[in-house]
């Protein structure tokens, strides 16, 4: 299930396996399995490391959220 996507190619399997469930966790929640979970401890993946990705995540959508209520958008990098 994860690790698999051609968008990784620059990451090592592991780290992908986390890139993809920060990803999923963002946009399709829902889809986060027990199976899912359980192929993320295979390659060492502590509870700890997916509950701070899913902080993470949660944190980042959260300011995103506000930045576009408020009308806030960053400069244009040069």
């Amino acid at each position: 299930m994860y690790g698999d996507r051609p968008d990784h190619e620059t990451t090592d399997a592991r780290g992908a396996d986390l890139i993809t469930v920060a990803v999923d966790i963002l946009v399709k929640p829902s889809f986060i399995t027990d199976g899912g979970v359980a192929e993320l401890r295979t390659p060492g993946w502590g509870d700890r490391v997916m509950a701070e990705t899913v902080g993470l995540v949660s944190v980042d959508h959260l300011t995103g959220a506000f930045n576009l209520l408020i009308g806030f958008e960053p400069e244009e990098s040069r």
